[in-house]
């Protein structure tokens, strides 16, 4: 019998200048990466406007989180000067690495902030494919046709949906 084995993601941190990081991590997930940082709605008045705006600021200033194993090719592409300036995030003189399961606290965190649940999660790219880790899909196995940050369309035993890509985890044959 086929089992299907998920697997957990490691995250890397990167440390960048706080102007930057979305900038940045935006770069990391247009270049095909699986990148992220938690963002909450800023709510504001422009002088000499009526009415009020609102701006996305990332929760935690200067931190992206990148799937470990990339990193190596980030670390190419800032070289190249492709993205804006980056570290490795280290403690104890050490690279730091967490799970999913570590960050899920912070995401769901940063959705309570946010009532358009405007988020960057990590990104699938096309073809992939994932488990369906929560809802009426729970278990099953869905290929990636269209990834996004926010939203992923994908098939699910020929039927094509549109799901939260927080609800899906990378899988391994």
């Amino acid at each position: 019998m086929n089992e299907i084995t998920v697997v957990e993601t490691w995250w890397c941190i990167l440390r960048c200048r706080s102007a930057e990081t979305d900038t940045l991590t935006g770069e990391l997930v247009t270049a095909g990466y699986r990148a992220w940082c938690p963002m909450f709605p800023v709510r504001f008045r422009p002088p000499n406007m009526r009415g009020h705006k609102t701006e996305w600021k990332p929760l935690l200033p200067g931190f992206v989180f990148l799937d470990a194993d990339v990193i190596g090719k980030a670390n190419k592409m800032r070289s190249q000067r492709r993205c804006k300036v980056f570290r490795e995030f280290m403690f104890n003189s050490r690279h730091v690495r967490i799970t999913d399961r570590e960050l899920q606290p912070l995401r769901e965190f940063a959705m309570s902030l946010n009532s358009n649940r405007k988020v960057i999660p990590s990104v699938f790219g096309p073809g992939q494919d994932a488990i369906v880790k929560e809802g009426p899909f729970k278990g099953l196995r869905a290929r990636i046709l269209e990834p996004g940050p926010n939203y992923s369309w994908v098939e699910i035993k020929q039927l094509k949906i549109q799901i939260s890509t927080l609800l899906l985890s990378p899988v391994q044959a």
